[in-house]
């Protein structure tokens, strides 16, 4: 008679007339602590018995994701999005002598379409991530997914990042690293110390409520912009900051002693310059331009709210303000200005408008 356990369905015992040869027959599964050979067995692996000798029972390593549970397991016949990139680290194409799927990166099987990252995991190897038609990566709070220092990773297909907003770090581009993307949205907060770029025609884009902080320790940190590429909260506290294309965000904040250079700068936020801010073409600002540092625009100015000029702002080109104008610094417009609200000049400051028309609205 065979007995098996309710709960694994694994046989739990042997009967042989009224002789318990094997295990027990009460439904309870039944394990030995060791075999012959001295293995132990109570270490929550699973093991197939050949003869007198336990071996264990491997799964084979595979770059496909099946899962979208943050698990470890051995003996699941699942593989999560850890275990797939433990797999690509360690490079091993075999197991117990059967070629594996490797694969040229990592893959999500079509009904895997969200994934947990309920741990710390670092992205410890070259990698390509395929988010095929559509992958979510849910990253706990105040836990961290980071391309180590010197990797690279590149994202192909649709994928998706989703964070809190108080969770610094939800994504970690290391120094040294680089992440290029292909079709990512970032959903939560990323820090940069590394490179972050995008495939020809990718897109980058921002959920309402994240934020992206470029902190590199570089002479110089690349800021990814241009067509396709879009920031909820950009803030730059790197030394010194470079896009050499346009920056669409809501809100742009340049921390105190660093500084951006940017092509143009269009948002529909607030900008804050506590540290100096060079634009070489426009800048339209759907909010406030608070300068807090020297800011200077090339091109035209364009301020939705006020303009508040706590120190040196320069514009080559036209100023518009649909707010004020609070000058509490020099302010130099070498083209027209426009203020639709009142503009404020402190003691000592000096207005240099060289343009053919100068609207102050009330002063």
């Amino acid at each position: 008679t065979v007995y098996t356990d309710a709960a694994s369905g694994r046989i739990s015992g042997i009967k042989v007339g009224d002789t318990q040869v094997y295990g027990n027959s009460d439904g309870t599964e039944s394990k030995l602590a060791a075999d012959q050979a001295g293995t132990d067995l109570l270490d929550g692996k699973v093991y197939t018995t050949i003869g007198s000798v336990a071996v264990e029972h491997k799964e084979i390593v595979s770059l496909t994701v099946t899962t979208g549970d943050d698990v470890v397991s051995g003996s699941d016949n699942k593989t999560s999005l850890r275990e797939a990139l433990a797999a690509a680290e360690s490079g091993s194409p075999y197991t117990f002598g059967v070629l594996s799927d490797l694969g040229d990166g990592i893959t999500f099987d079509a009904a895997v379409t969200t994934v947990t990252v309920a741990d710390d995991l670092a992205i410890g190897t070259d990698i390509s991530i395929d988010g095929g038609s559509g992958v979510t990566i849910n990253v706990a709070d105040g836990k961290t997914l980071a391309v180590a220092e010197d990797k690279t990773v590149t994202t192909k297909g649709s994928l998706a990042l989703n964070g809190t907003a108080e969770n610094n770090g939800t994504l970690n581009v290391a120094d040294g690293a680089v992440l290029t993307v292909d079709d990512f949205t970032n959903n939560g907060s990323m820090s940069v110390t590394g490179d972050l770029a995008k495939t020809a025609d990718g897109t980058f884009a921002s959920g309402a409520d994240s934020s992206v902080t470029y902190n590199g320790s570089g002479t110089t940190q690349k800021i990814l912009s241009g067509e396709g590429v879009t920031y909820a909260d950009l803030v730059i506290a790197t030394t010194a900051a470079e896009a050499t294309g346009a920056i669409t965000a809501a809100n742009i904040t340049v921390n105190e002693g660093k500084s951006l250079t940017a092509a143009s700068i269009e948002t529909t936020g607030n900008v804050t310059a506590n540290g100096t801010m060079d634009v070489t073409g426009a800048a339209t600002v759907g909010g406030d331009l608070t300068a807090n540092a020297d800011v200077t625009v090339n091109g035209n100015a364009t301020v939705t709210g006020d303009l508040n000029a706590n120190a040196e702002v320069t514009v080559d080109g036209n100023a518009t303000v649909t707010g004020n104008m609070n000058a509490n610094a020099n302010v130099t417009v070498n083209g027209n200005v426009s203020v639709d609200g009142a503009t404020a000049v402190a003691s000592g400051v000096t207005l240099d408008l060289n343009g053919a028309e100068a609207d102050l609205g009330t002063i």
